[in-house]
């Protein structure tokens, strides 16, 4: 029996204190040595990229440029006649003297670089001493100005010939301003130099600058901070550690004016100063507080900071570690790889599932919802990797539960209805949780599956602890969303907050008839896994991979490079009986009726109801039903210890 389109709702309406943290050069991590400062987060600064030096490279070329003051200047170009006595302007012909203006701004704009073009112009002006004037011009010859120099002005003509200009001619000719013309002049009179060097800000008096003692102060506290490489992954992020998550930049910079209140020099560290010196110069995050952390790595690690530890425990502990941090990797490492093929082949995708967090409802920011318990709403993802889209079957506690056959019945209507009908190689990332993800009943549905499709299926489960897959940076997308919400009252509303959180997430409304009840159908119908020819008991909660081909049997292996030692080929086998009973056996759906909520949840949730859900979402509480049991509520499902 399959599941059909109808029985999953498709929300068509939803629219798109300084002594806590003392800074030591000690570390209690392994990993904690200090990181070199030259592997810095940054890329390097290319300076061209500067505004100030887009601006001198467009006014050196002459293209239009915005100036400081916000003022916008056109294109290099002619400028006036000067109109003097010698008439320069008339000197070309009127088609020479159009093309030869023209000639000489692309040629002096295609130098690009004010020094070359001052060197430039330098070989077009020369020279001579002044003649002493024939008579005075003044009664008092003490107060008369005299010149020493007298400047010449040339521009080659269409035929190569020297033509002299007037200083104005010169300028407009070239497009330049006649004070430019002016210094270059004093420059060749000078007799100091024919090569202009550009001297503009390259001084040496900033009484402001920060010494280079106190930037290496600033740089040793903050190496100071204990810091570790990622939990989740290594590899990628080799130079990237991470700071306590109790710590930012300001708490950093006033730890520094603590540690160095005495020091008069140190004080004068601002904190754009230390904030900009520690982006530029570390590749420093703050890591998050993590709460699902994994339990080797944790143990191992307590050990490792015992001092009275022994050497040789010591290290037998380390190789340990890196082993389980290698395994660890290796599923990483296959997410990667795999997800890179089914990107670029036709025939093969990687799917990634998982269960968000239960999210609660009524969701108020009401102190004494803290004390009352909530009724959950279930979010399970489906990620494909070729789509890079992520599925979403919404539901709450009335409508199913976290068993496996919520799971398998998501799963089944995905590869019938939207997976690629040209997939032949399935890739299946999931984590180690049993109740839904690693169970006795998945291995039966995905092997139906690989029989009937003809493909294969191969199922990758990781290392306790570090199972971060593609569903959970779309759970942290909608987690940043919701946090923008301050109140939710129906499951209506958290599935628009999933389908604003992003353009490639897609909600799926799971209504009660679209969950079937898989677990039953196949103890029915199958013979539970045991041992195999060789003796060897089947025991999922340590297998890392599992391989489905189709041919009713499973190849598994408890490692990620599934080496020949580890494999293990189990027969899935189907019950003896007869044809008659066979026949009798059908998939039946998980649930006939809604579900009934614990009677102390319940009055809990109406509690919350009647004080801070607006009347117009009553209907959906009134619906609910309570459950006559008494008993506690079953503890989460969590992974395999």
């Amino acid at each position: 029996m399959s599941s059909s389109d109808s029985e999953f709702g498709f929300l068509d309406e939803i629219e798109t204190s300084a002594d806590e943290y003392e800074p030591s050069s000690s570390s209690d991590s392994v990993e904690e040595s200090v990181v070199p400062r030259v592997l810095k987060r940054k890329a390097p600064v290319d300076s061209r990229k500067w505004r100030a030096a887009v601006q001198k490279e467009n006014i050196a070329s002459g293209k239009s440029h915005i100036t400081k003051k916000g003022m916008l200047i056109g294109p290099r170009k002619t400028g006036r006649d000067c109109k003097c006595k010698f008439g320069c302007f008339t000197k070309f012909t009127d088609a020479e003297k159009k093309k030869k203006k023209n000639h000489l701004i692309k040629r002096f704009n295609a130098i690009g670089e004010k020094t070359k073009q001052d060197t430039y112009l330098l070989a077009l002006i020369s020279s001579r001493a002044a003649l002493p004037p024939r008579r005075p011009l003044t009664q008092n010859p003490g107060n008369q100005r005299r010149r020493n120099f007298v400047n010449e002005y040339r521009i080659k003509n269409a035929l190569g010939s020297n033509i002299r200009v007037c200083r104005k001619a010169f300028a407009s000719l070239q497009g330049i301003s006649v004070k430019r013309v002016e210094l270059l002049a004093k420059l060749s009179n000078s007799g100091k130099t024919l090569s202009p060097t550009e001297n503009r800000g390259k001084h040496h008096n900033r009484p402001r600058a920060i010494p280079s003692a106190l930037t290496e102060l600033v740089a040793y506290h903050i190496e100071g901070f204990p810091k570790e490489q990622s939990h989740y992954s290594r590899s990628d992020n080799s130079c990237k550690h991470y700071l306590s998550a109790d710590l930012n930049v300001t708490k950093m910079y006033e730890l520094f004016l603590e540690k160095y209140k005495d020091n008069q020099e140190a004080q004068r560290i601002k904190y754009d100063f230390y904030y900009r010196f520690f982006k530029a110069n570390f590749n420093y995050g703050f890591g998050s507080p993590r709460t699902d952390t994994c339990q080797t790595c944790d143990s191992m690690q307590n050990e490792l900071k015992n001092p009275d530890l022994v050497e040789s425990r010591k290290n037998e502990l380390i190789t340990l570690k890196n082993v389980h941090l290698a395994k660890a990797q290796a599923f990483y490492d296959e997410l990667k790889s795999f997800s890179k093929t089914a990107e670029e082949t036709v025939d093969v995708d990687v799917l990634s599932f998982d269960y968000q967090q239960n999210l609660p409802l009524p969701h108020v920011p009401a102190g004494d919802v803290f004390y009352k318990r909530q009724l959950w709403v279930f979010n399970f993802c489906i990620h494909s990797a070729k789509t890079r889209k992520a599925y979403f079957f919404m539901y709450d506690e009335a409508t199913g539960k976290k068993t496996p056959n919520e799971p398998i019945s998501f799963l089944d209507y995905y590869f019938k209805n939207l997976m690629d009908k040209d997939v032949k190689t399935l890739y299946l990332f999931s984590d180690n949780c049993a109740a839904q993800n690693k169970n006795s009943t998945l291995p039966f549905f995905l092997n139906k599956t690989a029989e009937e499709r003809k493909i294969k299926i191969l199922h990758h489960y990781p290392e306790p602890g570090h199972s971060f897959l593609p569903c959970d940076r779309a759970f942290g997308q909608i987690e940043k969303k919701k946090r923008l919400k301050e109140r939710v009252y129906t499951p209506e509303e958290y599935c628009k907050i999933v389908k604003q959180s992003s353009k490639s997430f897609e909600v799926i409304a799971v209504q009660q008839s679209a969950i079937f009840d898989y677990k039953s159908y196949y103890e029915q119908s199958f013979k539970k896994l045991t041992i195999n020819d060789r003796k060897v008991k089947f025991q999922i909660s340590k297998l890392r991979k599992i391989l489905y081909d189709g041919n009713g049997q499973v190849q598994c292996s408890t490692n990620h490079w599934m080496e020949p030692a580890t494999v293990q080929s189990y027969k899935i086998k189907e019950k003896n009986m007869s044809s008659s009973s066979r026949s009798d056996i059908r998939l039946q759906q998980a649930y006939s009726s809604q579900l009934p909520i614990p009677s102390a949840k319940y009055a809990d949730v109406m509690s919350l109801v009647k004080k801070y859900v607006p009347h117009s979402h009553h209907d959906y509480y009134d619906a609910l039903l309570a459950s006559q049991d008494t008993s506690a509520e079953p503890r989460p499902e969590s992974e395999e210890d």
